[in-house]
């Protein structure tokens, strides 16, 4: 049985005259903070309602703190007996608030049926009266033009019926004009009072103001969930965003906020209503921790057409969740009817699958193809689609070789996918290496300035790399045939390099006990081709990478030797990986509630791979990000290869929770002037514990080694011990 947090007792508070201080009974209900006669318990002298109220310490020492309406009509300073009780009293609101959210949103109804929730306060938002309802929330932007000046326009969340309304004009001079109607309303429906909810206003005149609503506001469009496809963060102004508001429009729209909080509080609201939008089933489903299995697909077709039936690759009762396939040399006849090689693929793949999935995203670079099919049940939850491709062929431009990439996330969850063909022959190794580093400059996803590999949680990296055995053919043949595969993985180039770091730095891989992959005559022999004598050679592989404390498990990985339309055998791999639970982001108007401390932070070998000595003058310094920080913090110093960072700032998050900034990860960036010298990251995961922990992380710089980083962080909340330092009095100061 879910139960609200409520509490009660004996508080101070101060009355009108500021040196009276009455004993009064206090008590947390219904969504309520409500004072009562200190005699008989029972008479209410006042309340505020919780979603509408801020809470500030005022004293620490004299155990002191307000709580009010954040139009500050209405506000009540409070004295506790002591510094414990103030912090439990506090931490049952914040828990109360959260707890009556969930029901009311996600459950979508009351705990019991003499509860009836509360509407919002008066003035809530500096919204007009009339959108004063629980579950519509308005925020103001400005939509963005190249050519002209920008339009004053207004989102209008509505929880309940899971749209956003798009409104054209100012909302202040909406508002008079709002306002004046009402009031010419009120005048003819004398029985409504003018501090008003809907729900207190019987059915007919309740249509009537719904119907001067419609009246009065320019409605521009109404989006539904299933709409609402994509949207980019603009890290470099924490106030833009770009979104894409329809599957089939490739057209996305500028828009700015006020500030960063606003836009991250509206980014979450859109995946609050895609999220309600499923149903209370599938809701209740995605608050405990999601096992997803990914399918990861490469095969050199050849430029054969490949077989219709494809089913032979997909593991049998798989439950899948998210299928990527990548093809290089797929320039082959369609077969008739399909119209184009593209889309024979993707039928053949898709008839493979299932009809539970859906082709969330493509990505073509000539004969090289990346398709990403998910289940249809997790499409309401996925945002931020992205794709680019990246050419390292002849010129650096042609595309027969180089890479493509999509990305997305699951909620808060970053993944990112590459399909890659890298230049062939043995003797080209260092190439390879440049076309590696080419497609990790050249594919630019989110915040330009991170390393590709330290910006998702996810990176999965497959193809045909074409890093080949050195051993002469013969002996090559010989040593796969007798299944001696430890012996030819000796002589295994991308093995080699993974060891010496020269590239797929921090990237993983599967145990391979297969035969080689590449090259088989094109016949049902199975036997390795003789055609111009080319060591038989892992050149398929899947890799992946993710950011630390995120943890994966791959189920399997194996190539497929029934399929011979191609000198290749197509290769799959599945992996396992965890969703943290879903929760709505606990976003604040103003301050955080708690702040990211880096207590020590000192670099090594930073910038220089050679590990040399040599001291520079120029100071190097380091920039903090993160989704859910406030960009801008920076710290310096002067000395280059061992430099120890001081004067670090602190970092204040847009969310409180817990649970939510357990998921985080704060993002280093080391520079040395204008100079980008390389990235890394360090999670929060079990900074939020207690005590503070010591992280190293690696700097990286288009995927190679440049340093490490190693310090202490810790994740505050406010504590009795903590609240006696100064300085953290002087920034929760009013």
């Amino acid at each position: 049985m879910f139960k609200l947090v409520t509490k009660e007792g004996f508080l101070k508070k101060r009355g009108n005259n500021r040196k009276n201080w009455k004993k009064r009974w206090f008590k947390i209900h219904d969504c309520k903070f409500s004072y009562y006669d200190n005699k008989t318990k029972k008479k209410q002298k006042g309340f505020v309602y919780l979603e509408d109220c801020d809470i500030h310490v005022v004293s620490v020492h004299r155990n002191l703190f307000k709580i009010g309406v954040r139009d500050k009509r209405r506000k009540y300073l409070i004295h506790a007996s002591s510094t414990t009780e103030m912090y439990e009293w506090i931490e049952a609101i914040f828990l109360h608030r959260d707890q009556v959210y969930f029901a009311r949103h996600i459950l979508n109804r009351n705990f019991n049926s003499e509860i009836i929730l509360p509407e919002l306060g008066r003035n809530s938002f500096s919204i007009p009266k009339v959108f004063k309802q629980d579950h519509i929330l308005t925020f103001e932007v400005e939509k963005n033009f190249k050519a002209k000046k920008n339009q004053p326009m207004c989102f209008v969340v509505d929880r309940k019926k899971c749209v956003i309304k798009v409104l054209e004009g100012d909302l202040k001079s909406r508002n008079k004009h709002i306002s004046k109607t009402i009031n010419q309303t009120e005048k003819k429906n004398q029985k409504v009072k003018r501090a008003y909810s809907v729900r207190e206003i019987n059915q007919n005149k309740s249509r009537l103001i719904e119907k001067n609503r419609e009246d009065m506001i320019k409605i521009h469009k109404v989006y539904k969930p299933d709409s609402l496809f994509s949207y980019i963060r603009t890290i470099g102004d924490g106030t833009k965003f770009r979104i894409k508001w329809e599957v089939t429009n490739n057209k996305f729209d500028n828009y700015c906020f006020t500030s960063g909080v606003v836009r991250e509080r509206f980014l979450s609201e859109i995946e609050d209503i895609k999220t309600f939008s499923m149903g209370k089933r599938a809701t209740l489903a995605l608050l405990k921790p999601q096992k997803l299995k990914v399918f990861a697909f490469t095969w050199n077709l050849g430029d054969a057409q490949p077989p219709e039936n494809f089913a032979d690759v997909i593991p049998k009762d798989h439950n899948i969740d998210i299928f990527a396939f990548t093809v290089q040399e797929s320039d082959y006849q369609y077969r008739e009817g399909m119209g184009s090689t593209e889309n024979d693929w993707i039928i053949t793949t898709s008839k493979a699958i299932g009809p539970d999935y859906i082709l969330l995203c493509k990505n073509n670079l000539l004969s090289i193809r990346l398709h990403i099919f998910v289940k249809k049940t997790l499409i309401p939850t996925i945002h931020t689609v992205n794709t680019q491709t990246e050419a390292t062929g002849l010129g650096h431009i042609i595309g027969n070789k180089g890479g493509v990439g999509i990305s997305f996330y699951i909620r808060d969850i970053g993944f990112c996918f590459i399909g890659c063909h890298l230049a062939a022959r043995t003797e080209r190794l260092l190439i390879r290496a440049e076309n590696y580093r080419e497609i990790i400059s050249g594919i630019k996803f989110g915040v330009n300035h991170l390393d590709l590999t330290e910006k998702f949680h996810y990176l999965f990296w497959f193809g045909d790399l074409n890093y080949r055995v050195e051993l002469p053919y013969e002996l090559g043949v010989k040593i796969a045939k007798k299944n001696k595969i430890y012996h030819l993985l000796r002589h295994d180039q991308l093995n080699k390099e993974l060891r010496a770091g020269r590239v797929f730095e921090g990237f993983q891989e599967g145990e391979i006990n297969w035969k080689p992959t590449y090259r088989y005559d094109r016949d049902n022999s199975g036997e390795f081709s003789k055609t111009k004598f080319r060591t038989p050679s892992f050149c398929d592989r899947i890799l992946w990478k993710c950011l630390p404390e995120v943890n994966l498990k791959q189920l399997s990985y194996k190539p497929h030797f029934g399929f011979n339309t191609s000198d290749h055998k197509p290769l799959t791999s599945v992996f396992e990986i965890e969703i943290p639970p879903w929760k709505s982001l606990n976003i604040l108007d103003s301050r955080s509630f708690c702040v990211i401390e880096f207590l020590f932070l000192k670099g090594l070998n930073i910038g220089n791979t050679k590990l040399s000595l040599e001291k520079s003058a120029i100071p190097i310094y380091v920039e903090f990000y993160g989704s859910m920080l406030q960009p801008g913090s920076k710290t310096e110093t002067k000395s280059q290869i061992e430099p120890e960072f001081r004067e670090i700032p602190k970092l204040y998050p847009f969310v409180t929770s817990k649970n939510l900034l357990k998921q985080q990860h704060v993002f280093f960036l080391v520079k040395k002037k204008n100079t980008i010298i390389g990235t890394g990251s360090v999670a929060l995961k079990h900074a939020c514990e207690e005590k503070p922990i010591d992280f190293q992380t690696v700097i990286r710089k288009k995927g190679f080694y440049m340093g490490k980083l190693f310090g202490k962080v810790h994740v505050r909340w406010p504590t009795l011990e903590w609240f006696t330092k100064k300085k953290f009095l002087q920034s929760i100061k009013n």
